[in-house]
Parts: structure tokens; sequence; C-alpha cells
């Protein structure tokens, strides 16, 4: 009997398909959009999935980071729920800026 998991995890895994990614990115999009609508400041408070679109990263990228990395992107626990403040999202990009020596970015 063949194991239904054998495939699950194969290092040559197929790119989705264009009609799947291009419906990622609008997903991603439509989230951006909507964070404003629940800024009561500046400074909104986005969860995982809102802050995961904002950096192009998948949710479960940050929740791995969370695990392994807590230095490497504060986060606030109210509760059970996760949140990052867009502030802390924008400092986390800048340091992520790679520039050669003169400040000019690469």
């Amino acid at each position: 009997m063949k194991n239904y998991r054998s495939n699950l995890f194969t290092p040559t895994a197929k790119r989705a398909p264009k009609w799947r990614r291009d419906r990622e990115q609008a997903k991603r999009a439509k989230i951006i959009q909507n964070v404003a609508a629940f800024a009561l400041q500046d400074d909104p408070l986005l969860n995982t999935e809102q802050a995961g679109a904002y950096l192009h990263l998948a949710p479960s990228t940050l929740a791995l980071w969370r695990c392994h990395y807590p230095d490497r992107l504060p986060y606030l626990k109210l509760g059970k729920a996760v949140r990052y403040r867009r502030s802390t999202l924008d400092h986390y990009l800048t340091q992520c800026e790679v520039t050669d020596g003169r400040g000019v970015k690469k």
C-alpha cells in the first residue's frame, strides 16, 4: 500500500499555476487596502495575515519567526491574538535594505 503522505514533502514541488498566484496577489492587495479601515491612529495593529500581506510573506513564515526567532520581528500578544505594529514592520523593512558602502541602494 502506498503511503499517501509521500507526495506531500517532495523536494521538487511544482510552482502554483499563474491564475492561483494572481488570485493570491489580489487577495494580499485587498487585505492591504482594508488595513486603513482598522486604523484608529497613524500606527494600526495588524494581525498575522495582514502583516504577512504587508511584508509579502506567508503568515506561516511569521508564525515560524515568532517560535524560532522571537527577536527578529517584535509583536504584541493580546490574549491569544498576535498583532504587529505597522511602524515596527516599516522599521524591519528599512533594516532589510541592502546598500553598498556609500549608501546607494543595490
